[in-house]
């Protein structure tokens, strides 16, 4: 009996943070970030879409690339326009309204972060395409970020970087 009460009082209060309203401020700025993507995707502004890529996540690669942060953005940015040249969205719904988030202190820095259900349909080489997934928002030094984790290797990539994703169950 005792070993259950103490590992219900770890569970409890060892939790990294629980998830809870964002505040106005927070959900407008998510909102006019998930705009401003939608708008990037609508418009092929690839550089913008770039640019919802968390720096560390960045640094991380760039590093591990062998090149440059700038280097990089200039590389992902050309291999969206060839990747995604040939494909036309016709919808595209992320849904932060309402979104429950955690939110902790991490190496003396505050980040807030949720899961936003992403629905997006496509059209490439003549065939519709669906994706039903969910994006990490991620606030993080006053800037939210957009990030897509449905492969292993960049949940993988994000646990590295940012350890308090290390329990965490991505959907």
């Amino acid at each position: 009996m005792r070993f259950v009460m103490i590992s219900m009082l770890v569970v409890l209060f060892a939790s990294p943070c629980a998830a809870e309203p964002l505040t106005p401020v927070q959900q407008l700025t998510l909102d006019q970030t998930r705009d401003r993507f939608a708008a990037a995707m609508q418009e092929r502004d690839y550089g913008i879409l770039v640019e919802v890529i968390p720096p560390k996540l960045v640094n991380h690669i760039a590093a591990s690339a062998g090149v440059t942060e700038a280097e990089l953005h200039v590389a992902l940015t050309q291999v969206l326009v060839q990747t995604m040249n040939d494909v036309t969205f016709t919808k595209m719904d992320m849904v932060t309204e309402g979104l429950e988030a955690s939110s902790l202190e991490h190496d003396g820095e505050a980040y807030v972060w949720g899961f936003a259900p992403t629905y997006i349909e496509m059209i490439y080489a003549g065939q519709n395409f669906e994706v039903d997934e969910y994006t990490l928002v991620l606030l993080e030094a006053g800037v939210w970020y957009l990030i897509r984790t449905s492969e292993a290797e960049k949940i993988a990539m994000l646990r590295s970087i940012y350890p308090f994703f290390n329990d965490v169950v991505f959907p």
